[in-house]
């Protein structure tokens, strides 16, 4: 894990697999540390996936059923 504090935020480079890199976007305040192991979690309605080429990812959209 790389660490880069740029005063309001901060982006956290997790490798979580060989090849396989996710950029978490944190708060300025975020307390980890280079090379720290980090457990992620996220909302999916809250990310914003790119593919290889860097083009944004359709967003999903979940929707409700209602049984009657």
């Amino acid at each position: 894990m790389v660490v880069e504090r740029l005063g309001g935020h901060t982006y956290v480079y997790v490798q979580i697999m060989p090849g396989q890199l996710v950029i978490v976007e944190t708060d300025g305040a975020d307390s980890h540390q280079l090379h720290q192991k980090v457990r992620l979690s996220f909302n999916a309605g809250d990310c914003h996936l790119f593919d290889e080429q860097g083009l944004a990812l359709e967003r999903m959209r979940h929707t409700s059923i209602s049984t009657h």
